[in-house]
């Protein structure tokens, strides 16, 4: 849900695994955020998401 980021707009790109900048963030970090595991963070992203590698 991105509702409170301020001038969002559709078609931005997001980093929801991986890093950008300064900013980096892991499926560990998402598990230990939501009281799981990374592997059902991957798992959970595997039918949801489109798959995009860049670099």
């Amino acid at each position: 849900d991105v509702s409170d980021i301020p001038n969002i707009q559709v078609g931005e790109i997001v980093t929801l695994i991986g890093q950008d900048g300064e900013e980096q963030i892991s499926a560990d970090d998402w598990a230990m955020a939501l009281g799981t595991i990374s592997w059902e963070i991957i798992c959970g992203f595997k039918h949801r998401l489109p798959r995009v590698v860049v670099g």
